[in-house]
C-alpha cells in the first residue's frame, strides 16, 4: 500500500470550504506580504506573471495554477504585455472544520490544467451549488464538484 492510500479516509471525510473567491483582469499587478491563515489557489486564465515563495519562483502562464499553504507569504506579479487574468480562490478542505485533510501530503505548487474550459465550468458550477442549492441532489453534486475540483489542483 502507497503512503498516501491510507489517508484516503480522511479526504473521503473532508469538506471544500471556499472563504473568498474572485476573477481578476489586471494590466499592472503586484500583491506581496500578504500572509495566509488558510489555502489559496490562483489560476492563470491569460497572460503571465510570477510568485514568488522563500524558497522558489515560479512562472506562470495561462493553463497554470499555483497552491498556497497555510502561513506562506508569496508575492504574485503579473509580467509580459496585455492583460492578465487569474480565478482565484482562499479555502479550507479539512473534516469537522478542524482537521486540515491536505497537510500530510508534499503537493507540488504548480499545476498545469491542459483543460482550461474544464476548470472554469467546475468552478462556476461549484460555486453555484454552495450558493444556491435548490434540492438534496444539488447538495450531492456540490461534493462531487469539490471532489472534482481538489483532483484538478493535487
Amino acid at each position: 500500500m502507497e503512503r498516501w492510500e491510507s489517508y484516503l479516509p480522511l479526504m473521503e471525510l473532508a469538506q471544500l470550504n471556499i472563504i473568498h473567491y474572485g476573477l481578476h483582469r489586471h494590466e499592472q499587478f503586484a500583491a506581496t506580504e500578504r500572509t495566509f491563515n488558510h489555502y489559496g489557489v490562483s489560476y492563470m486564465s491569460k497572460g503571465s506573471s510570477l510568485v514568488r515563495f522563500a524558497e522558489e519562483t515560479l512562472e506562470l502562464h495561462a493553463g497554470d495554477a499555483f497552491r498556497i499553504p497555510p502561513g506562506v507569504q508569496p508575492d504574485h506579479i503579473k509580467t509580459g504585455e496585455g492583460v492578465a487574468e487569474f480565478l482565484w480562490w482562499d479555502f479550507r478542505f479539512d473534516v469537522a472544520g478542524c482537521v486540515d485533510a491536505l497537510k500530510p501530503f508534499r503537493l507540488p505548487r504548480k499545476v498545469h490544467m491542459d483543460d482550461q474550459t474544464q476548470f472554469a465550468q467546475l468552478f462556476s458550477e461549484f460555486m453555484r451549488f454552495m450558493e444556491h442549492p435548490k434540492s438534496p441532489s444539488d447538495l450531492l453534486l456540490l461534493k462531487a464538484r469539490a471532489m472534482e475540483l481538489m483532483s484538478m489542483i493535487l
